[in-house]
């Protein structure tokens, strides 16, 4: 489980490919590399590469990958300390005449022997720098040749190894001697792979990087934490985007299926509606038409012809807009009308029929007329509910003798 956890951290910090570069002095192709595929045992080698400088390294497709870098050029220095101690004093040891506060130094230690390498703090940042320029990213440096330790096992026990910018002289498989500026281009079998000197020292430092036994010791803590947090805060960043990304993509997901669904109960109502709208304008059409016989009524009154308009102009005075009347009968007829038979009305009788789709509104001008001057008594002799607010009435209305 620990050991899953790691590889799932170095995936998220690192990612899956680092790329290896060694900036080296040489005149022809100074700049060579690896890119290398991490796996759960150490990596494979993806491709190799070499560049005249460090713009050429955006045709390689690395920009995105972690950088590693190996500085050998002549900026740097190595001295191989006889006598050493396993601490910092080795610094002035090897160099007694320069001042330690202005160099990065890394102490490589054999069992028997010291291998001293430095190189002026300035000159690492404007590399660094420079890379940076380019949009590559550096995670790591390291300084001279010693590195090529990390490669010993695999080489078959050589004498002599040569990477790009050195001579290394081994002796029980350790190195005894490093000498730098002297190379020549070697074919070096590891596993199946075939590497060439110039490549020889940036598959050793990823073999460091990555699971290194080496015995190193520098001044490089400060500046080494602080490149790679860079790059793995901008990794954390990018992981964050694609994982707020994707619950987005699934909230967008459930709430497609969520208002799929609330839609249909959308159009549902909306059929619902137009109905409504529907048998609203009949409403309102037959509304009107009451409006315009209220009139009429209210203008016979006002002529002062007939005592009836003012009774009826009384009960509809009050008469609320979500009321519409279908039938309004003033001394209805006993009977129906028969050829050479008397009309025989209901005096002091009033039949009114209508809808309303406001039960409460309807009730209150109920009372309204129940209060009437003209009124003696009022009955409800029929109210069906159509829904919850709607319903169609027939009443009874008794006038008072006046």
């Amino acid at each position: 489980m620990l050991d899953f956890l790691k590889n799932i951290k170095q995936h998220i910090e690192i990612g899956k490919k680092v790329t290896v570069i060694e900036y080296s002095s040489n005149r022809e192709f100074p700049i060579s590399g690896v890119v290398l595929n991490l796996t759960k045992d150490g990596f494979d080698i993806e491709k190799k590469f070499d560049a005249e400088n460090v713009s050429d390294l955006n045709n390689f497709d690395i920009e995105k990958t972690p950088i590693i870098l190996g500085i050998t050029s002549k900026q740097v220095l190595t001295k191989k300390l006889e006598n050493f101690n396993k601490d910092r004093a080795d610094f002035p040891t090897a160099f007694p005449n320069i001042l330690q506060k202005d160099f990065y130094f890394e102490n490589f230690y054999n069992e028997n022997t010291c291998f001293v390498s430095i190189c002026r703090k300035k000159v690492v940042e404007e590399i660094i720098a420079e890379y940076s320029t380019h949009k590559l990213q550096i995670i790591a440096f390291y300084l001279g040749n010693a590195y090529i330790n990390e490669l010993l096992p695999f080489l078959g026990n050589p004498e002599i190894v040569f990477t790009k910018t050195a001579k290394i002289t081994l002796e029980e498989s350790k190195i005894s001697l490093l000498q730098t500026n002297s190379s020549e281009n070697k074919l070096y079998h590891i596993g199946e792979e075939e590497i060439t000197s110039k490549h020889l020292l940036s598959v050793a430092l990823g073999l460091h990087y990555t699971n290194g036994f080496s015995e190193i010791i520098s001044n490089k803590k400060a500046i080494g934490e602080r490149l790679k947090v860079t790059f793995t805060n901008k990794q954390y960043f990018k992981y964050i985007g694609i994982t707020l990304v994707s619950l987005l993509f699934l909230g967008l997901m459930i709430n497609s299926l969520f208002f799929s669904s609330l839609l249909k109960n959308v159009n549902q109502l909306e059929q619902s509606q137009q109905l409504f709208e529907s048998q609203k304008m009949v409403l309102t059409d037959l509304q009107n038409q009451v409006k315009l016989k209220s009139k009429l009524v209210e203008s016979i009154q006002q002529t002062g012809f007939s005592n009836s308009s003012e009774i009826v102009s009384s009960i509809l005075s009050d008469l609320p807009n979500s009321i519409l009347l279908t039938e309004f009968v003033y001394q209805p007829l006993k009977k129906g009308i028969k050829k050479n038979k008397p009309i025989t009305p209901i005096h002091n009788q009033i039949l009114i029929s209508g809808k309303t789709n406001d039960k409460t509104q309807f009730f209150e001008w109920i009372k309204t007329i129940e209060t009437n001057r003209f009124v003696d008594k009022l009955s409800i002799d029929d109210f069906q509910d159509k829904t919850t607010k709607a319903a169609n009435f027939n009443i009874t209305i008794t006038l008072k003798n006046l």
